[in-house]
C-alpha cells in the first residue's frame, strides 16, 4: 500500500468509505460524502488513493485481507485438534459464511460480481497506484490459494480419489462454488423475502459438506 495509507486521515477515509460503500453502494456514494465523513477533503482523498476506484480497490484488499486473517486464526486452532485437510476445509467454510452473517452488507458488497472483476483484477487500473493494484490481487488470490492446496492435500492423501477421476483442480472450484453459492442465497432472500427456495443454515451447510468430505461416515466428523 502507498506509504500514506498508514496515516490518521487515510485510516478515517477508509472507515467512511467502508461504510459508505456498504450502505449505500459504490455508484451512490460520491468522493466528497466521504471526504466530509472522514473530516477531510476531496484533494485529502485523493492524495492517498489517487481516484475514487483506487480508493475501491483498497477497501476491497481491506476486507479480503481482513477475511484472511479470520481463516489463518481458525485454520492454526483447527489444525491442532485435526490436521486432516478434508476438516480445514470445512472449517474454512465455517468461518467464511459466519463471517458473512456478522455483516452482510459487507459481504455482499464483496461478492457481487462488481467486487469480483475489482479483486481479481479484471477492471481497469488507470488512476489506481500499483501498489494497491497489487495488493487487492495478493490478497484475493491468497484466499484462492488457501482453498486449492487444501484440495489438492485432500486428492494427494487419497489416491482412490485421483483412481476415480477427481482433480484438486475440480474439487477446488467445487468447494468455492459451494461457499458462494450458499451466500448468493442468502443475498437473494434477504432483497426478496418471498423467494420460494428455504433457507439454508450454516450447520445444514456444513453437515451437507461433512457427508460429501466423510461418506464413509459424516456424523464422526465434527470439527465444532
Amino acid at each position: 500500500m502507498p506509504a500514506e495509507a498508514g496515516s490518521d486521515v487515510a485510516q478515517r477515509v477508509m472507515r467512511a468509505a467502508k461504510q459508505l460503500f456498504f450502505t449505500r453502494g459504490y455508484a451512490n456514494t460520491p468522493l466528497r460524502a466521504i471526504a466530509k465523513e472522514a473530516g477531510t477533503s476531496e484533494s485529502g482523498v485523493l492524495r492517498i488513493y489517487h481516484s475514487k476506484t483506487g480508493l475501491l480497490r483498497a477497501v476491497y484488499a481491506e476486507c479480503w485481507a481482513e477475511l484472511n486473517v479470520l481463516i489463518e486464526k481458525a485454520l492454526v486452532a483447527a489444525t491442532k485438534r485435526d490436521s486432516d485437510p478434508r476438516n480445514l476445509l470445512i472449517v474454512l467454510m465455517r468461518t467464511v459464511l459466519e463471517h458473512y452473517q456478522e455483516d452482510p452488507p459487507l459481504m455482499n458488497f464483496m461478492l457481487s460480481d462488481f467486487g469480483f472483476r475489482e479483486t481479481a483484477g479484471l477492471s481497469s487500473s488507470e488512476s489506481i497506484d500499483p501498489l494497491i493494484d497489487a495488493r487487492v490481487r495478493d490478497e484475493y488470490h491468497t484466499y484462492l490459494a488457501r482453498i486449492h492446496a487444501l484440495c489438492e492435500a485432500a486428492v494427494t492423501d487419497r489416491p482412490w480419489l485421483a483412481e476415480a477421476g477427481v482433480t484438486p483442480a475440480a474439487l477446488g472450484h467445487i468447494y468455492t462454488s459451494i461457499v458462494f453459492g450458499i451466500q448468493a442465497g442468502w443475498y437473494m432472500e434477504s432483497q426478496e423475502p418471498l423467494t420460494p427456495a428455504p433457507h439454508v443454515t450454516i450447520e445444514e451447510t456444513l453437515t451437507a459438506m461433512r457427508f460429501f468430505m466423510y461418506p464413509e461416515n459424516p456424523v464422526a466428523h465434527n470439527p465444532r
